[in-house]
C-alpha cells in the first residue's frame, strides 16, 4: 500500500475509480492543477456511522399505507423499527 500519490486533475478525471480506490485504501492522494497542489483526497473516517445488525438481511415492510390522500400508520413506527435494528 502506498502512503502518498500525486496525480493531475486531468489524470483524476480519467482514472477516478482507481484513484478513489487508492484513497479508500489509506493512500493520501494529492491532486494538482497546473502543477500546483489543488486538493487532497483522504480515506473517510466512519466512526459516526452506525450500521444496524440487519443490514443486507431484511425485507422491506411498509410503515404506512396510503389510501387516497390519507395515510394510516402500520403497527410499528419508523422509530420502533430503527430501535429493533439497533438491539
Amino acid at each position: 500500500m502506498r502512503k502518498y500519490l500525486k496525480v493531475s486533475l486531468k489524470q483524476l478525471k480519467q482514472e477516478l475509480s482507481s484513484v478513489a480506490a487508492e484513497a479508500a485504501s489509506g493512500t493520501t492522494v494529492e491532486v494538482t492543477r497546473y502543477n500546483k497542489p489543488f486538493l487532497r483526497l483522504l480515506r473517510a473516517e466512519n466512526s459516526g456511522v452506525f450500521v444496524g445488525h440487519n443490514v443486507d438481511n431484511f425485507s422491506l415492510k411498509p410503515l404506512a399505507i396510503i389510501v387516497g390522500n390519507k395515510s394510516r400508520q402500520m403497527k410499528s413506527s419508523i422509530v420502533q423499527e430503527l430501535l429493533k435494528d439497533r438491539a
